[in-house]
């Protein structure tokens, strides 16, 4: 897992990975977040629970450097994330951030190999070296034998076990995934999450968006927004 500066949340013991304070975002006149406050720590799973347009996803965007918020500040191993260059910002989300979107956005005319050796050759590993560790991950999640399927050949749940496996191929240090289980039945849905908690056992920060309880109940801590303020204690 990469190594980065963190700091023991007061209280509890956990060291705190990434942190937002009075983080606000908005689209044209509507105020999607309102001073969000949210801390992040090692090794949990975190869901952001909350109505369609509460601002979920705006807020997981904004944690993962995807968007940048308006106001307030986002801070991860004691760089603040808002003051950096957008190549920087780039470089932080292929080596340290984890991202998992809703509907997986594979590569069309990739392999899934090559799909999750994607991220590893952008950062510079030769080919070979990054298929068979692209390999590798798709074995840890059970979709190795898909390994040469492009997309378009795969289950919902296969292709989500295939972002999944993209997502953690740099090991991050946090995984962000929204609505990871929305397109999928329960039972593909059961063992993506199953999967989830073994990352954050693991080690991994995992900051989940879902509108699903049954996925909200998986996690170690749940926060709410409603019309982009937090309602739960982060």
């Amino acid at each position: 897992m990469n190594s980065y500066l963190s700091v023991v949340a007061p209280g509890t013991g956990a060291t705190t990975v990434l942190r937002a304070r009075a983080v606000s975002k908005t689209y044209g006149d509507r105020e999607v977040l309102k001073a969000v406050d949210l801390e992040v720590l090692a090794g949990e799973m975190l869901a952001i629970t909350g109505p369609s347009g509460s601002g979920k996803s705006t807020l997981l965007h904004c944690l993962a450097t995807i968007v940048q918020p308006d106001a307030g500040e986002i801070t991860f191993g004691g760089l603040q994330l808002s003051r950096l260059a957008e190549a920087r910002r780039s470089e932080m989300r292929r080596t340290c951030f984890g991202i998992m979107f809703q509907f997986g956005q594979l590569v069309p005319e990739l392999s899934a190999a090559e799909n999750v050796a994607l991220p590893l050759l952008l950062r510079g590993m030769r080919r070979g070296e990054a298929i068979a560790r692209a390999t590798a991950v798709l074995d840890r999640f059970g979709v190795a034998e898909f390994a040469p399927a492009r997309p378009s050949a795969l289950s919902g749940g296969q292709a989500q076990r295939v972002a999944m496996a993209r997502a953690v191929a740099t090991d991050p240090t946090i995984l962000f995934a929204d609505e990871p289980t929305g397109a999928l039945d329960s039972n593909s849905g059961a063992r993506v999450l199953d999967e989830l908690v073994a990352l954050a056992r693991a080690g991994t920060a995992v900051v989940m968006v879902t509108h699903d309880p049954a996925a909200a109940s998986r996690a170690d801590r749940v926060v709410e927004l409603r019309d982009g303020m937090l309602e739960a204690p982060a």
